[in-house]
């Protein structure tokens, strides 16, 4: 069954998964709009015995050029483990906890000797109180199983009831720090969150140029929950006009993103306040053809729920939405 016949009949909330043993087909798959991709086999199995194998090569391949999850399946145990996920070798074994830990023991040794932990640099400022900010990114990054690496933007003096005082990092401090983790451990990734000033936006959007980073998350913080401004005017100017473009996505919440509408020199009809699903697509679709890239407006803000809207554009200047209630 095509991906598109599976969403239509599932629905879009559905976590929709498409087999795959080439880049070809992965590639295909993901414009399909599948969630994820089965591989495999990658060993001969008994469970599958008509099925193509395909080689570690190939499942590197395949997980290099697309960007959604890759399980690498079939034939996979204790003897053969190097690299992909089992499912006989545990269900099909007379201990199954035992030979889960047998796996996952073989498993990481396999992975251990052949690859490096995968690295995200959090460009951000600091929250004392560990709920927001770089401690929060650290926490989130490690918990993913990545390696976590930071340049700080600000301090700030906050906890649970505000913010009592914020002190920027100047360009200079911030801009050695990112060439610090690019000139070592290159970050497979990069967030942005919490940029003070226009002067420090130019310094990472002039650095992240130098290094061609990849796979850019934005997140515009403009006021921290308690309402305290932690980034001036010409911050969000520069932001939007040297880093959204550079984007793999822009993560603006609804008070950040009525923001965002007033840098657009044509609103029309569009919102000056977001309070319905409707005025959330809009915003989300017109910020998304502007800047060239996708937005993620996030809802924890909304009046009514938290749903969240993703807006891509398209080549053909069309821009896709999808939610995620």
């Amino acid at each position: 069954m095509a991906c598109v016949e599976a969403r239509r009949i599932l629905g879009d909330d559905a976590i929709v998964g498409v087999s795959a043993q080439t880049v070809e087909v992965a590639l295909a798959a993901e414009a399909a709009g599948a969630d994820y991709l089965g591989v495999g086999a990658l060993h001969p199995t008994p469970t599958k015995p008509d099925a193509v194998d395909v080689t570690m090569d190939e499942l590197r391949r395949i997980c290099d050029a697309v960007s959604i999850p890759v399980v690498g399946i079939g034939g996979v145990d204790a003897r053969t483990a190097d690299g992909g996920a089992g499912v006989s070798a545990i269900f099909a074994a007379d201990d199954c906890r035992e030979a889960a830990r047998e796996l996952a023991g073989a498993l990481g040794r396999a992975v251990g000797r052949r690859t490096r932990l995968r690295s995200v640099i959090s460009i951000a400022g600091s929250d004392s109180s560990g709920g927001a900010g770089i401690q929060a990114d650290i926490k989130t990054i490690e918990a993913m199983g990545l390696f976590a690496q930071t340049a700080v933007t600000a301090l700030t003096a906050q906890n649970t009831t505000g913010v009592f005082a914020v002190a920027p990092t100047e360009p200079q401090m911030v801009s050695a720090q990112i060439d610090a983790v690019f000139d070592d451990i290159t970050p497979d990734a990069v967030k942005i969150g919490m940029v003070p000033s226009g002067d420090v936006a130019r310094a990472i959007a002039e650095r992240l140029r130098a290094h061609r980073a990849r796979n850019i998350v934005v997140d515009p913080v403009m006021v921290a929950t308690s309402g305290a401004a932690l980034s001036d005017d010409d911050a969000v100017g520069v932001e939007a006009a040297e880093l959204f473009g550079a984007a793999a996505v822009v993560t603006p919440n609804i008070p950040e993103t009525e923001a965002l509408l007033g840098l657009l020199a044509t609103r029309g009809d569009l919102p000056a306040k977001i309070v319905s699903e409707e005025d959330t697509a809009s915003a989300a679709s017109a910020l998304a053809a502007h800047f060239g890239c996708a937005f993620l407006v996030k809802g924890g803000h909304g009046t009514h729920d938290a749903n969240d809207v993703l807006a891509t554009p398209g080549a053909d200047g069309v821009v896709e939405l999808r939610w995620f209630r």
